[in-house]
């Protein structure tokens, strides 16, 4: 939240919850020990996941004061028995513990023994969101075709979604998923391919199909190297992974070994290769930004969403940087000396908000200068056609690092941390996936 011309930030902080599936708790100041016996052995899993971390510290509850029951490794298939909170209780054939949400994605949902949808998906028509499963059930409200969705689980042809930092049930028949093949990605031809791609920066992602905005497989670092399958028509490389597992790497992002030939960018990348673009997580070190209600630091939640939008930037071909890329103070000056010192095709600068009005919620575009103008509109529309959360558009804003910033630069107010619901929301890894992607579109838009 800014405040005058500064501005309040923070990620959340996982509270401690007492699980129906307990196990023993790690001695802490003021605890004891609690073991709360319940067989987990039969419990009927809701998903499938996997994980995007290497060697991810699986714990015996939802906490991280619990006793360590092991580890799983990257790229690990799990089962998903239970979520309570930031924290997904899984199960392989080695053990059952429970592990942070950051460290997996989830893939799919469970409808019954024999059959499994993926975990998001599309709408396709208008449709009434309900309390319960079925007809008889209360209209909440409608999803808007083209919506994206969270599946959280599923009950005979209906699915339980996630819905305006809540819960409700639509039917299964007004969704497209996102394991579905899009019009988009029929296009793309794959032509086999021999060579080696070599991983030219830690972090780098792998991703499920060849496009930026796809569920994240693996995270990798410098040097590994990884057989081709295939080359995509837009750019991608096939690869195979160490567990026999395929993924996709942008063809710009990887070294080449042999004489094949090194991917060129198409499609968005086009419009946003070769611009440079400086990322201003808000707040940081001794200025933690506004806390949410339940704990939420905003200086927290602004990196991590700094972090995603870097990845989906430099995977599209541009130059990024970050003003902070740790929990660093950084005065206001320096943050606009950045822009400067660079030159910024665009500077981005992400804070989420703050309201005596606990009610309050939505997001909000700030520009200053008249040049700044088509930057914030540009972002604006791309943020209030992607997101659940209402729109408060795009307006005038007399905040320091837009005021004093000589080059085309936005200020975004991603949600409200004093809003509980709208704190949840914002806090969780779908809807920083979602604000990414939108800001990522928006940046394409503006540059075309």
């Amino acid at each position: 939240m800014v405040l005058s011309f500064l501005k309040k930030s923070s990620l959340s902080l996982c509270s401690l919850v007492l699980a129906s599936t307990i196990y023993p708790l790690a001695e802490a100041k003021g605890t004891s020990e609690v073991i709360v016996k319940q067989e987990v052995l039969n419990k009927r899993a809701i998903g499938r996941g996997s994980i995007i971390t290497d060697d991810v510290r699986v714990r015996t509850g939802p906490d991280t004061r619990y006793n360590l029951a092991g580890s799983v490794k990257q790229g690990s298939s799990v089962e998903i028995l239970e979520r309570q909170g930031k924290w997904t209780q899984i199960k392989n054939d080695e053990l059952t513990g429970w592990i942070s949400e950051d460290f997996i994605s989830q893939q799919s949902i469970f409808i019954n023994q024999n059959k499994e949808i993926p975990a998001h998906g599309m709408v396709t028509d208008t449709i009434n969101v309900r309390t319960h499963a079925s007809l008889d059930g209360e209209v909440r409200g409608k999803i808007a075709k083209g919506s994206k969705i969270k599946i959280v689980t599923a009950e005979g042809d209906w699915l339980k979604v996630s819905y305006k930092s809540a819960y409700g049930w639509i039917n299964k028949e007004y969704i497209s998923f996102s394991g579905d093949i899009s019009e988009e990605q029929k296009q793309v031809k794959e032509t086999p391919l021999n060579g080696e791609v070599v991983i030219k920066q830690n972090g780098t992602h792998l991703r499920s199909s060849p496009d930026v905005h796809s569920r994240i497989i693996s995270r990798t670092d410098v040097g590994e190297k990884f057989p081709i399958i295939a080359a995509a028509s837009n750019g991608w490389y096939k690869i195979r992974l160490k567990n026999g597992q395929t993924a996709y790497v942008a063809g710009w992002v990887v070294s080449i070994t042999g004489k094949t030939t090194q991917m060129k960018k198409t499609g968005a990348e086009q419009y946003l290769s070769d611009k440079l673009i400086v990322i201003d997580p808000g707040h940081g070190g001794k200025d933690r930004g506004t806390k949410g209600v339940n704990g939420t630091l905003e200086k927290n939640l602004t990196l991590h969403t700094a972090l995603l939008l870097q990845d989906k930037l430099e995977t599209a071909g541009s130059t990024v940087i970050l003003t902070r890329n740790a929990d660093d103070y950084l005065s206001l000056p320096t943050r606009v000396g950045v822009s400067h010192r660079h030159n910024a095709d665009a500077y981005i600068s992400l804070h989420y908000d703050h309201a005596k009005n606990q009610l309050v919620s939505g997001v909000t575009t700030y520009y200053y200068h008249s040049y700044q103008k088509s930057l914030a509109a540009s972002i604006n529309k791309s943020l209030g056609s992607s997101l659940q959360v209402v729109n408060r558009g795009y307006r005038f804003g007399d905040y320091y690092v837009i005021r004093e910033n000589q080059r085309a630069a936005a200020l975004i107010e991603l949600g409200y941390l004093s809003n509980a619901g709208e704190e949840s929301t914002v806090s969780s890894e779908r809807y920083q996936e979602d604000v990414s992607d939108a800001i990522f579109a928006g940046l394409e838009s503006y540059f075309r």
